[in-house]
């Protein structure tokens, strides 16, 4: 049985992968291989559709099938291959998905939590043969309603992360509030003695130096 993180939770996976076993109406993910070879049979499907994007497509091409889409997994193969990211970015702020957002593949890892929610993916696949990965369930299966600090402090300790400068930190802090509540944006200001409001950081579909 698959489980994901999903927001702040360890749920069981709701969806099925092509090729294990679905039955009619479930929620099915296919490759976009699979998607472009008959799309015909698949946009028929009477459940809801994810599509399985590999690094070496361009996710433009997704643009027009993005409305009739309910999820969108982005594989990553390794984890020094950073195409995932730009793909999350441009999904959710150049083209507007607002579905679901999945990481999957070798390539995820507990300690690029903050990073990927950053870039706006609120769901990763986790690789349950990874020991870090079952304590961080276990640790979050043993708790009834853990907080988020707590929970940040558990992605905080892993030893690439010990060394963050202040400002790094706070917006690592701001990544995991998308990660694990229901915003789609978190930035955080300073107020001076004076009234003057000042931008410290921010994470998600947000940019203190558009105009809103």
């Amino acid at each position: 049985m698959r489980r994901i993180l999903r927001r702040r939770e360890i749920v069981v996976d709701d969806w099925i992968h092509l090729g294990e076993d679905a039955a009619d109406g479930a929620a099915l993910i296919v490759p976009l291989a699979e998607l472009r070879k008959d799309p015909g049979r698949w946009w028929q499907w009477s459940g809801r559709l994810g599509v399985r994007l590999p690094p070496v497509d361009r996710v433009e091409e997704l643009a027009g099938e993005l409305p009739r889409l309910d999820l969108v997994a982005v594989e990553f193969p390794n984890p020094s291959d950073g195409r995932g990211y730009s793909a999350g970015r441009l999904l959710r702020e150049r083209l507007g998905f607002r579905g679901e957002l999945r990481a999957v593949g070798a390539g995820v890892r507990q300690d690029q939590v903050f990073l990927l929610a950053r870039c706006g993916f609120n769901a990763i696949e986790l690789a349950a043969d990874k020991p870090q990965l079952r304590r961080l369930i276990e640790r979050i299966e043993t708790e009834v309603s853990i907080p988020r600090v707590s929970l940040a402090r558990e992605v905080l300790a892993a030893p690439q992360l010990l060394q963050l400068p202040s400002a790094v930190a706070v917006e690592v802090e701001l990544a995991l509030l998308l990660t694990f509540g229901e915003a789609q944006a978190a930035s955080l200001w300073t107020k001076s003695a004076k009234g003057e409001l000042k931008h410290i950081a921010y994470a998600g579909a947000f940019d203190p130096d558009r105009p809103h």
